[in-house]
């Protein structure tokens, strides 16, 4: 009896696909040539994958200029770091200038005094030394006798119409003057003729 039932509602719903007349509201499979949607469908794929590419170019942009700041900030210590180095050296390049006129000093007061020679080598040797940091680092003595008046590199004490000389020449040099690596550590103080 069950079977009869069974075949019974099996036929009923074979002849509702069949019917045209069949109910509306009864669900049935749609087929891609059924569905108005199925080009709608695409271009949302479409447009999520526009959207997917636009968000992944926003991120490798956003991850470049991260990692352009990361090096700028990189290079701008670096910079700085080595700004505060060389202002360190600067200063302690100046602190060495009055100690090297100090070796002058006494070397020519015991030269006129007539010390004996082991102690003036030692002294001398001390003063290369200190000579050598200066060239090492980048120091040099700035030129001034003989050479025209720059208030630049020259710091004039006196001012002579003595002798003879081109006017606005350095003719005397009192205390040297260094320069590192273009920047001036003292300037030369000097005599310079006035000229007529």
């Amino acid at each position: 009896m069950k079977d009869k039932v069974g075949r019974a509602e099996n036929k009923a719903m074979d002849g509702k696909q069949n019917d045209p007349g069949a109910d509306v509201g009864e669900e049935t499979e749609p087929t891609v040539s059924d569905s108005p949607d199925s080009d709608s469908a695409t271009m949302t794929e479409e447009q999520q994958l526009e959207q997917l590419q636009l968000e992944k170019e926003e991120m490798v942009a956003l991850a470049q200029r991260v990692q352009a700041d990361f090096d700028n900030y990189r290079k701008r210590m670096s910079t700085e770091k080595e700004e505060i180095r060389a202002f360190a050296l600067f200063d302690f390049m100046t602190a060495m200038i009055p100690i090297l006129d100090d070796f002058d000093h006494a070397l020519k007061t015991a030269t006129e005094r007539g010390v004996s020679g082991t102690y003036v080598e030692g002294m001398e040797m001390i003063r290369k030394k200190i000579l050598q940091l200066f060239e090492q680092q980048g120091v040099t003595e700035i030129e001034a006798h003989g050479q025209v008046f720059d208030p630049h590199y020259h710091e004039a004490a006196m001012q002579t119409d003595e002798g003879e000389a081109e006017p606005n020449t350095v003719i005397e040099v009192f205390r040297k003057g260094y320069i590192m690596k273009g920047r001036i550590l003292r300037p030369a103080v000097v005599k310079v003729h006035k000229g007529t």
